[in-house]
């Protein structure tokens, strides 16, 4: 009776399937998306389908009782793909955090870097010594921009070393969390206020979190890191109605931002071949819909 939200095969971008094991040859890419066309053409980029938070199979008469994850809000789902534990094997943490915890366990250097909030991604193992920072995407402003006395960093960094034989331990942790906190912002924010990219990032809400990553990575040297894990996000896909509009203006943002960063990092940086962008959605998360349309 109509055409539903379904892309038309001559809109598409088509590439060859590249796994003998699965029935079809031949997949489409949304037509506003053509950096992910190219990257995959080149080597460069993969798709994976059905990665979810089951625990094990159902189906439509069982799915609402078997499933240990909350399955029907967007903000649970959210958090549980963070996560990605569903077992709960490793409570409190997530995706990224594990990682740089096994990183740091293994004698590297790591750091982790949110441009979008505090999310529950970037969550480590406490006391596992992995630095954790949230910066907005216009970069950092002033710790304390206005003072109440000239020097009252200074005095900030002396009461919180002003250690004594009675001090007790949370009071050492805080002192000693607070201090290395506010050198190491001074310290990115100096690092920061000299860089320029080669690459003019386009506007809008993910090309900045982009550059801003781009901008970071720059740093590393300065920083003798030798891994970094980052998080971005971009929102607005819960579209009920207009779904096709909605999604095409979304996947012009991001594919504009994707494709600056790409330039940034393979062309200007040289690093390419040493990262890695992951995607992850948290829809498709029930076996029927939830409305006529």
């Amino acid at each position: 009776l109509s055409e539903g939200i379904g892309l038309k095969r001559e809109e598409m971008l088509g590439i060859d399937g590249k796994n003998p094991d699965q029935p079809c040859s031949q997949f489409g890419i949304h037509p506003n998306l053509p950096i992910l066309h190219e990257l995959y053409n080149a080597g460069h980029a993969t798709f994976v389908s059905n990665a979810g938070l089951l625990s094990q199979p159902v189906d439509v008469t069982n799915y609402r009782g078997l499933t240990p994850v909350q399955l029907f809000a967007h903000n649970d789902m959210t958090i549980e793909t963070m996560r990605d534990d569903i077992f709960q094997e490793y409570v409190g943490t997530g995706v990224q955090g594990r990682i740089a915890d096994v990183l740091a366990n293994k004698g590297m250097t790591v750091n982790v870097f949110s441009i979008s909030g505090s999310p529950a991604v970037n969550v480590g193992q406490a006391g596992s010594g992995v630095q954790s920072q949230t910066i907005s995407s216009s970069g950092l402003a002033d710790f304390n921009r206005n003072p109440s006395i000239a020097n009252m960093n200074e005095v900030i960094l002396a009461l919180n070393n002003a250690t004594k034989k009675d001090t007790g331990f949370f009071a050492e942790t805080f002192a000693s969390k607070f201090t290395d906190a506010i050198k190491s912002h001074e310290q990115l924010q100096q690092q920061l206020s000299s860089v320029n990219l080669g690459t003019t990032f386009p506007s809008g809400g993910l090309s900045s979190q982009f550059s801003m990553v781009a901008k970071i990575m720059k740093t590393a040297a300065n920083r003798n890191v030798e891994r970094d894990l980052f998080y971005v996000s971009q929102g607005g896909y819960d579209t009920h109605s207009n779904m096709q509009t909605n999604v095409a203006n979304r996947f012009i943002e991001l594919n504009a931002a994707l494709d600056a960063f790409v330039t940034e990092v393979r062309d200007v940086q040289g690093i390419w071949n040493d990262v890695t962008v992951v995607q992850f959605s948290e829809f498709a998360r029930t076996l029927d819909p939830n409305s006529g349309e």
